[in-house]
């Protein structure tokens, strides 16, 4: 049986929305400054989280 706590930390990890390698790489040619990463990623991640703690808990009970 598998951890909750482990399920949560393998789905959470993939979900870097405010500062990733591939949103590094398309800052300057797409003409994104840094604080629009901020604005749109960090409300992502809170809703990400927000959905995935008590999903996790319900799919694998402690």
């Amino acid at each position: 049986m598998k951890k909750p706590w482990v399920q949560l930390t393998v789905k959470l990890n993939g979900y870097g929305y405010t500062l990733d390698k591939v949103n590094t790489l398309i800052l300057g040619p797409g003409g994104y400054s840094f604080g629009d990463y901020w604005r749109i990623g960090l409300p992502l991640e809170i809703i990400v989280v927000a959905v995935s703690i008590p999903a996790i808990l319900v799919f694998w009970p402690l």
